[in-house]
């Protein structure tokens, strides 16, 4: 197999792609709300067990031990160079943040990794799999049932929203019948552009075997921080746009998205390095707790959709307190209609 680096689609037709991606910008005003959301209920639909836990960690990687990084710096240097030359705003400050990013030597990731699940189950590339489903698919998904929440749709734009590069890696363990396989596969979105050797790339690029920008199927050949060793599936957000609330900020969605689901032990969550664990023994106290509920209130000041957040944190923390108190006289299902 030919040796791993990222690559560029060559642009044959001469498109011009901006980054006005639609599945990106339906996530720009929201990226924290959308990312926890979508990863949620992506997480619930793989379920192998139960409760299945989804953790979100921030981690400061170096930036040597990021696969592509020396092409991901190159192309930013010159997509923000034709951005200062064309004169458009909204270009010329995006690359020049991400060249800022791209430039340290420490660089910040997330990672939402979920356990107790299936995995991203291949082969990868092979395109009626899921793993090609979330990272090479669109307009398509490979749900698992038809009643599957998520269908790695629009909704996986999501992670690039939070991305200062809007680079993403995947990485997943999953069953066959030869035992577990790993996979990882980067992604990154930006503009088309012309290459140091002036060859037309389009926006898209992908990190892996550069014969069919394959995956890579080796864990020898990946940074360990990015290997798993457990069933399941990790996604890695580079350049990751935290803010200093960005737990609460997070947490805010994942109760008001998820709270039956959690009330019932069917999902659990850790937000953060020292874990805000989100469970059926917290959910009370965490409905109650000032941080989250300014949290809530900083989304209520977005548009239309983002209103509805805290008034539904505060109904559901109501109903957590009737449901202390008559748990024994009423159902969840009463309590908590799906």
């Amino acid at each position: 197999m030919s040796e791993t680096e990222l690559m560029f689609l060559e642009n044959q037709a001469g498109e011009v792609e901006g980054l006005g991606h639609a599945g990106i910008e339906t996530f720009r005003d929201t990226p924290f709300v959308s990312c926890s959301k979508e990863a949620g209920q992506n997480t619930l639909d793989a379920a192998n067990g139960r409760p299945v836990r989804m953790v979100l960690r921030e981690h400061q990687v170096p930036a040597s031990d990021i696969p592509g990084i020396e092409k991901l710096r190159e192309t930013i240097s010159v997509c923000l160079k034709t951005a200062r030359a064309s004169g458009n705003d909204k270009d010329r400050d995006f690359f020049e943040n991400a060249n800022d990013v791209v430039s340290n030597l420490f660089i910040p990731v997330l990672e939402i990794a979920d356990y107790n699940t299936t995995g991203l189950e291949g082969p990868p590339n092979d395109a009626s799999s899921k793993f090609h489903a979330l990272v090479k698919s669109s307009g398509k998904s490979n749900k698992a049932t038809e009643t599957s929440g998520g269908s790695f749709g629009i909704g996986k734009n999501a992670t690039f929203a939070v991305s200062d590069l809007r680079t993403v890696f995947y990485s997943t363990v999953y069953d066959t019948q030869d035992g577990e396989k790993f996979a990882l596969q980067g992604k990154v979105q930006l503009v088309s552009h012309k290459d140091a050797d002036n060859t037309e790339r389009t926006e898209k690029g992908y990190w892996g075997h550069t014969e069919h920008f394959s995956a890579v199927e080796d864990p020898e050949l990946v940074p360990a921080w990015m290997q798993r060793d457990t069933k399941g599936t990790s996604v890695f957000s580079v350049g990751f746009r935290g803010e200093e609330d960005w737990i609460d900020r997070m947490t805010v969605p994942l109760l008001s998205n998820f709270f039956a689901a959690i009330d019932d032990g069917d999902i659990e969550f850790e937000v953060g390095d020292e874990p805000r664990v989100l469970s059926v023994g917290t959910l009370a106290g965490l409905l109650d707790d000032e941080a989250i509920e300014e949290a809530g209130e900083m989304a209520s000041h977005g548009d239309g959709q983002n209103k509805c957040w805290h008034g539904r944190l505060l109904s559901l923390a109501a109903r957590v307190g009737l449901c202390l108190q008559i748990r024994e006289g009423i159902s969840h299902q009463q309590l908590w209609p799906r």
